[in-house]
């Protein structure tokens, strides 16, 4: 890199870190993040593991955080862990990646890196991370086979989303070492393998698991319209995340079809398509499983095109069924360049979203989770037990490490909440049967946190007093309001 553009991306990067420092600085973890410090918080490590399968998450990001948490952090060190782990991610793309200015930049700045990724604090980062990490060294895979390998092993234990990259990553490497003949492979081979099975391992329902595992987990895709419109509106958002409901679907299919060309662009690079197509499907099926996306899916489909774009650089064009059949017809350098320019684009949009989304945090909650746990410090009721019903009291308890939440749901004392059929079969509850479940455990006044009002009571003997409710709006459409009542037994 020249000196002046090193200088460039040196301050690109500064003024990157500034933004995303003072993301995190205003934003409010919510539940997904809160739920991993608490699992960590609260159970061993062989409590960790064996509740892995009911989150649908891997164990890197809770192995990173064990000795934090078990050393007494508070819970704001989480994302000062993420934000080192994201500041660093986007240098060493800023710094290593062979791609056009314009795309490093904007990309960096983009909704995703910015903000999905870079202030909320969850494992999709560490995806990104290693997929960095190989294509740094992609050129060194064969010289230094045991780190390529040790970044394949956790890779594969960084996200569920990122399973099929790093299966296709790992197909595409014993490929290359049986055609060109490579010897003295056998323990990176090994490293990855283990990767795989230790991956699957923890997606095994443990037997010693407290949680309950009756649930139907639902590997079976939902071939239906809804999951197709889901497919398309994700592949939109990857680009541009505006929306993410359509009723027509002209706007999706556009994109599908800028993807579809740039697909046709990699084609010659036989590995490189092999690479990102079973990198995306993996993430269609999880799509179509769940039969409903999100954006921080949905970013994952482009920091797939990107790492896609960075390692073909390493290969050289063969030709294919396609190039046999059309020969010169199709000009795969402009429809290449062609796409470029409509990433950037995509890209600049991107980036406008990404800024507008900070400055949200100034004037909105995230979550009312903080506002809600600053409001039961402040009036010194943190050492009372607390009832919770249908709130996500999770994203409050990280907050108050001292308060013993009781879930009138389960029936017992728990800070994480897994959504398995003992929580499902009891989330309508009256507000008779809550009161009633409240007054059973305690039988005298105590509090309780709830997302929604509660309707009115007809028994004359519960009085039931309305203490705070979230005060701000929150900017972004989830559930995270909270209610804290007194409830007096007379």
């Amino acid at each position: 890199i020249k000196k002046n553009d090193a200088l460039l991306l040196w301050c690109v990067l500064l003024f990157y870190s500034i933004l995303t420092f003072i993301a995190v600085l205003n934003h409010e973890a919510w539940r997904d993040e809160a739920e991993t410090w608490l699992i960590v918080r609260d159970l061993n490590l062989h409590g960790i593991f064996s509740i892995l399968s009911a989150q649908g998450h891997l164990c890197l990001w809770y192995l990173i955080l064990f000795p934090f948490v078990k050393l007494g952090f508070p819970y704001f060190a989480m994302q000062v862990i993420h934000l080192v782990i994201v500041v660093f991610t986007s240098g060493l793309f800023l710094f290593k990646a062979p791609l056009n200015k314009f795309i490093k930049l904007f990309f960096v700045f983009s909704y995703y890196m910015l903000f999905e990724y870079g202030a909320i604090a969850t494992d999709y980062i560490l995806t990104i991370l290693f997929l960095f990490l190989i294509a740094t060294y992609y050129s060194s895979r064969f010289t230094n086979p045991k780190r390529y390998a040790v970044f394949i092993f956790l890779l594969f234990n960084c996200h569920l989303l990122g399973f099929g990259a790093a299966l296709a990553l790992t197909i595409i490497y014993f490929a290359e070492i049986k055609k060109n003949k490579i010897t003295s492979v056998f323990i990176p081979l090994t490293i990855m393998l283990c990767g795989i099975v230790v991956t699957v391992l923890q997606l095994v329902p443990s037997s010693n698991s407290q949680i309950d595992a009756t649930l139907p987990t639902g590997y079976l895709p939902h071939l239906n319209s809804e999951s197709i419109r889901t497919i398309l509106t994700s592949i939109k958002n990857a680009f541009i995340p505006i929306d993410n409901n359509f009723e027509e679907l002209k706007t999706p299919l556009f994109f599908l079809i800028c993807l579809c060309l740039f697909f046709v662009s990699i084609i010659k690079k036989q590995k490189v398509f092999f690479f990102l197509f079973i990198s995306l499907s993996w993430v269609f099926y999880v799509f179509i499983t769940k039969a409903s996306g999100y954006w921080r899916y949905d970013g994952m489909i482009l920091v797939f095109i990107i790492l896609s774009l960075w390692i073909k650089e390493y290969y050289q064009e063969k030709e294919n069924v396609l190039s046999k059949t059309f020969g010169n017809k199709i000009n795969y350098a402009d429809i290449e360049t062609s796409f470029n320019i409509f990433l950037v684009l995509c890209l600049i949009v991107n980036s406008i979203f990404g800024i507008s989304s900070i400055r949200k945090e100034y004037s909105s909650n995230y979550s009312g989770a903080a506002e809600m746990a600053n409001f039961i410090n402040q009036y010194n009721v943190e050492n009372k037990a607390i009832a919770t019903y249908q709130c996500w009291s999770v994203s409050v308890a990280a907050y108050l490490p001292k308060t013993k939440l009781w879930s009138v749901e389960i029936k017992k004392h728990q800070t994480f909440m897994i959504t398995d059929s003992v929580f499902i079969k009891n989330e309508n509850l009256s507000s008779e049967e809550i009161i009633s479940r409240i007054k059973e455990k305690y039988k005298t006044e105590t509090l309780l946190l709830v997302s929604e009002p509660l309707a009115p009571i007809s028994d004359s003997t519960v009085e039931t007093t309305l203490l705070f409710q979230n005060e701000k709006p929150n900017w972004v459409n989830n559930n995270e309001r909270y209610l804290l009542y007194k409830i007096n037994f007379k």
